[in-house]
């Protein structure tokens, strides 16, 4: 079954997602492998970045980190970069909120499930919350993790292992900081990227726009093109 988006001149976001929602659940749901390639077809060319973190923020800082993650990627490398979440409130609905409205969103999400984003595509990927995960771990090109619990360490576990990029805001602890049985690995420096730019996602004392601003370079350094 080929997955298809009906982009609708003049209807408002929700009708868009209802009737987009309506046509994906009339038909059968792809086993997640190759749900998660066909999302990536039908995103192009763009770098996939999936936003990972807890759905209530707990750290002080975190929300104002999301936002400005939000605000320079999009002005930055928006039109290199689709920008995909799995529809949850705190850092998901937060950061595509706060995106542009040219903005390319992917909410991925299981049947029977609404997006908490309000913004954006909303795909009905899978036919439970386990498959959902499994399609959002292998369709990304780059994970930002912002705190997070033992799901987000198991989505960055297998992403990290088939050789995506996870960028972890290390600073805003939870699975970021490595807990949870997050990858260890995730958690050093690539080869590529500067020592002070890695340094600001784990350094408490930076603002939380430097933070933000060091996954915008790390990310335009990794994919220049």
């Amino acid at each position: 079954t080929s997955l298809k988006i009906r982009h609708i001149p003049g209807a408002d976001m929700q009708k868009r997602n209802d009737i987009l929602r309506d046509k994906q659940c009339s038909l059968s749901i792809p086993p997640p492998l190759e749900m998660a390639d066909q999302i990536r077809d039908l995103i192009g060319r763009r770098w996939k970045v999936c936003i990972l973190g807890s759905a209530e923020f707990k750290n002080p800082d975190a929300e104002s980190i999301v936002r400005h993650l939000a605000t320079g990627l999009c002005s930055h490398l928006g039109r290199r970069l689709a920008f995909i979440t799995g529809g949850m409130p705190g850092v998901q609905a937060t950061f595509a909120k706060q995106c542009s409205r040219d903005a390319s969103i992917w909410n991925i999400l299981p049947k029977g499930v609404q997006s908490h984003c309000g913004v954006g595509k909303d795909v009905v990927a899978a036919a439970d919350a386990a498959a959902k995960k499994v399609v959002f771990a292998n369709v990304g090109d780059i994970y930002i993790t912002i705190e997070g619990g033992p799901g987000v360490a198991e989505e960055s576990r297998i992403a990290h292992q088939r050789g995506a990029l996870i960028i972890p805001m290390i600073r805003t602890g939870g699975a970021s900081s490595g807990m949870f049985d997050f990858p260890a690995a995730a958690l050093t420096k690539p080869s590529w990227a500067s020592e002070s730019l890695w340094n600001l996602l784990s350094d408490t004392n930076a603002s939380p726009e430097a933070s933000a601003i060091a996954v915008r370079m790390l990310i335009a350094h990794a994919f220049p093109h």
